[in-house]
């Protein structure tokens, strides 16, 4: 039985960011403004095109 749950999309970002890569630099990237991305980390709210620029960056 699997019991874990699938890792959000702000999670994996997260840890993105936590190796050493930079917000603006990933916010840039996917085409948001800092307080978007921002936003998009806090309520995990992307969008199918940020979602597939992140798949395209190797981010998730």
């Amino acid at each position: 039985m699997n019991t874990s749950s699938p890792i959000k999309i702000a999670d994996r970002v997260r840890a993105t960011i936590e190796r050493g890569f930079k917000k603006k630099a990933i916010a840039e990237h996917i085409g948001l403004s800092r307080p978007t991305f921002d936003a998009r980390l806090k309520d995990n709210s992307w969008q199918h095109a940020e979602i597939e620029k992140l798949i395209r960056l190797g981010i998730i």
